[in-house]
């Protein structure tokens, strides 16, 4: 089954502005990669094997699907703010990884930084780097139910 039969998205390949290695369009449905911004990004963390790339690639791909199925069942996506859809976007890109790998990528991300959620999660995530009592998806779990800002148990 291909992404357009699940979505009714296209996927393509085109020029992005620096930084910028994905993005999802809901006027025109479409989604757009910069293969040359995403090899950018990953040389600069020394990270440009074929599995490497072909990982992050997938990564951000399944991010920007990510938007545009939360566009298709939500409503009121028009409306939400950017930090909202990038939260489902990181809680969905990849949920193989801990939940509090996918946070930290969520609270760097530019439209998320400096909210008012983005530093309070920031906090929790140090909070959890600073312990080694509890794992630390489990201690930003817990703590992030305790605060109110989620109801994954």
């Amino acid at each position: 089954m291909s992404w357009f039969n699940l979505l009714k998205v296209n996927i393509d390949f085109a020029k992005l502005p620096k930084g910028t290695e994905g993005a999802y369009y809901n006027q025109n449905k479409g989604i757009e990669i910069d293969e040359k911004n995403i090899y950018e990004y990953l040389k600069s963390k020394n990270q440009t094997t074929d599995e490497e790339i072909i990982d992050y690639l997938v990564r951000v791909i399944n991010h920007e699907a990510a938007h545009a199925a939360h566009d298709k069942t939500d409503d009121e996506f028009g409306r939400r703010f950017k930090s909202q859809k990038e939260y489902i976007a990181y809680a969905l890109e990849n949920i193989a990884d801990p939940i509090h790998l996918r946070l930290v990528n969520f609270v760097n991300h530019p439209d998320v930084y400096n909210t008012a959620r983005g530093k309070k999660i920031k906090q929790i995530l140090q909070e959890a780097a600073d312990q080694n009592i509890v794992p630390p998806e489990e201690y930003v779990k817990f703590h992030m139910r305790i605060k109110g800002l989620s109801k994954v148990k």
